[in-house]
């Protein structure tokens, strides 16, 4: 069956110097900027299949009759299955599976070296936890990584006196490790700071263009789809004005909390500008998405407008942001404090009435206003028609196309397009037939 990713966004209207008073602190909420569904699969598969691959060689080639070498090379072989299964499935798997993968690689690699055919190999075989390190460090928030990192040392530590190694012989491995581990995290956190928004600690726009735009890629491959909504808080402006700017700032560390609340680990939220926030969730129909746009809307003490659309095979994401903006502002014209659903099965029509403008491709008919007392019937004037043949939508009226015209902000052009082919042709004709004394209506 299938279902629409969705992504939302949130914006509140108009903060000015946000983030520059008050509490500016970074609240991370995500681990990284790289925590994204295709990069964790990508870089987990890859580690698995590494290790497998390298677990199966030094199998094969290292001497020695300690231990149990048929157990290595199927602890190897399923580690290099379980990576395939990541790189084929894994950015269609849910965030929380990719602990399961990590805890399971930090066991594998201990029943490896707890059995491998000699002991020099089974030292080697220690570095494979920088994997577990790094994997962790890189897309965990701190506890989690922190959960995980402590696990490979302790299992580090404890595995390889059973290889009659002395009890410290595990602390360089377990240490190296732990220092990989930590340096990735940092490292990583300090680059994603460029994709984090310091007031509330969420993805800021660069970050939710990066994460949509995955979206859109997995939703192409997979043949799901992104629904988007945005949602601006109505009256905020007033809280700035009357409160001040710290106040303002509260205002939104409380929406972000708020709404981080209801969200599952896979659903990112992002303050997507100065006042505008962002969520991307997995695997949703418009009306579902419609449903959380409510439960939102109704967690927050401030009214809310919000416009809801969905993405269809071959969108951008700037369409989709504008196909959404045109329902918040249905929304506000509505009376504000309501969700308005701008149905993306009306884009195609908008965007080929957009190229027929730019291009010219509309045609203008004239039909002849004739006088019954004047003449016996004479043509004393034309009233300029519209015309079009719609292939996205063949059966379109001359009013519904004048209707999406006006939802998606193209009467202006439209009207400027008709009436100068109209002047144009009455000026041609009125050359050609000088005798015609013609009005255009």
């Amino acid at each position: 069956m299938w279902q629409p990713t969705r992504c939302v966004v949130f914006r509140l209207f108009p903060v000015r110097g946000i983030g520059a008073r008050g509490d500016t602190r970074t609240r991370v909420r995500a681990a990284s900027a790289l925590a994204t569904a295709m990069v964790m699969a990508r870089t987990t598969g890859a580690f698995y299949v590494m290790g497998g691959v390298l677990g199966l060689l030094i199998t094969a080639v290292a001497p020695g009759d300690e231990g149990n070498r048929p157990l290595v090379a199927i602890a190897a072989a399923v580690a290099l299955v379980l990576g395939s299964t990541l790189l084929v499935w894994g950015p269609r798997m849910p965030h929380g599976i990719h602990h399961a993968y990590v805890a399971i690689a930090t066991v594998l690699i201990t029943v490896a070296i707890h059995s491998f055919p000699n002991t020099t190999g089974a030292i080697s075989l220690a570095a494979f936890y920088v994997f577990v390190a790094c994997d962790a460090a890189l897309f965990f928030r701190w506890s989690q990584a922190a959960a995980h990192l402590a696990f490979a040392m302790l299992l580090c530590l404890l595995v390889l006196p059973t290889r009659d190694l002395p009890w410290w012989s595990g602390l360089i491995p377990a240490g190296v490790t732990f220092g990989v581990g930590v340096v990735v995290g940092i490292l990583t956190r300090m680059a994603s700071e460029a994709d984090i928004d310091v007031l509330t600690g969420l993805l800021n726009r660069r970050g939710f263009d990066r994460a949509l735009n995955s979206a859109i890629e997995l939703a192409t491959r997979s043949g799901q789809g992104l629904a988007l909504v945005l949602v601006d808080l109505d009256r905020f402006q007033k809280i700035n004005d009357h409160l001040g700017h710290r106040a303002g700032d509260a205002v939104l560390q409380r929406v972000a909390d708020t709404w981080a609340k209801l969200l599952t680990p896979d659903q990112r939220l992002a303050r997507y500008g100065g006042d505008a926030f962002a969520l991307l969730l997995p695997n949703t129909t418009e009306q579902a998405a419609i449903l959380l746009t409510e439960q939102l809307r109704a967690a927050v003490t401030t009214g809310c407008s919000a416009g809801v659309t969905s993405w269809q095979p071959g969108e951008s994401g700037s369409l989709l942001v504008s196909r959404a903006d045109v329902g918040l502002y249905r929304a506000k014209q509505a009376g504000r404090n309501r969700t308005v659903l701008e149905s993306s099965r009306q884009l195609p029509l908008a965007v080929e009435l957009r190229e027929a403008i730019d291009t010219g491709a509309l045609d203008v008919h004239y039909q002849p206003i004739v006088s019954l007392t004047e003449g016996g019937g004479k043509a004393v004037g034309v009233e300029a028609l519209l015309r079009w043949s719609s292939s996205a939508q063949p059966d379109v009226t001359t009013e519904g196309l004048i209707r999406v015209a006006e939802e998606y902000d193209l009467i202006s052009d439209l009207d400027e397009l008709v009436l100068r082919r109209a002047c144009a042709d009455a000026a041609r004709l009125q050359d050609t037939f000088a005798q015609l004394d013609l009005t255009l209506g």
